[in-house]
């Protein structure tokens, strides 16, 4: 999708490495300690996925699940142990490397106008049209869609977030609002863009969890 597009997601430039990773192949996360003021977020945790490869990630509130977004995207810098991609330490890579490589769709999602018209432009196959429940791809000067409940909010966001065809997905409880055969329709696209994707999934959903080639339990 454009740069426009890119831009919505207002990530923080921070310099701390000049690296550059053109494919994101592994991450992993070794020993990672964690603490948000007194309380231990992470103790010596292990993680470990690659491309072709489901991560899910489920837990209660406060078992660190936000943090290790947070993390993976370097927006917080203050743990021990080591985060790795492609066996660089993460501190060592460009921003704009983890921009290129990293998608996001956040539990709490918004859209813009810009969105929905880089989404329109590429809508153009039945199973996508099916998504959105609609019949054809309205025109732009007529293309106000209106969001009348969370699910079709995240059909959206996850449309943003699946057209940007980055070689990471973190997928933050993406269908928790959607009915089953919206969910369903994520696992499809899902499953057909796995091989060539990391994709790591938080979720509390049984359907999606039974998609996933390993799932990590966090505890609060």
């Amino acid at each position: 999708m454009s740069n426009r597009l890119n831009l919505l997601v207002k990530i923080p430039l921070r310099n701390y490495g000049s690296k550059e990773v053109t494919s994101i192949q592994k991450i992993e996360i070794t020993d990672l300690t964690k603490k948000i003021d007194t309380k231990v977020i992470f103790d010596k945790f292990n993680m470990s996925t690659h491309k072709g490869k489901i991560l899910g990630i489920t837990g209660e509130n406060g078992s660190g699940k936000t943090t290790l977004i947070k993390l993976l995207r370097r927006f917080d810098v203050v743990y021990n142990g080591t985060i790795t991609i492609n066996d660089v330490d993460i501190n060592e890579l460009s921003q704009e490397s983890l921009v290129k490589g990293i998608s996001v769709m956040p539990q709490k999602a918004t859209v813009s106008v810009d969105d929905i018209e880089e989404i329109a432009c590429y809508v153009n196959n039945n199973e996508l049209l099916n998504f959105l429940n609609l019949d054809e791809v309205p025109k732009k000067q007529v293309y106000n869609y209106t969001l009348k409940s969370g699910g079709e909010l995240q059909k959206i966001c996850f449309l943003k977030v699946f057209l940007e065809n980055k070689d990471v997905l973190i997928l933050d409880e993406p269908t928790a609002s959607m009915d089953m055969k919206s969910e369903e329709i994520v696992g499809d696209l899902l499953a057909k863009i796995k091989r060539d994707k990391i994709i790591i999934i938080i979720t509390h959903r049984k359907y999606l969890l039974s998609m996933c080639d390993e799932i990590i339990t966090l505890n609060a």
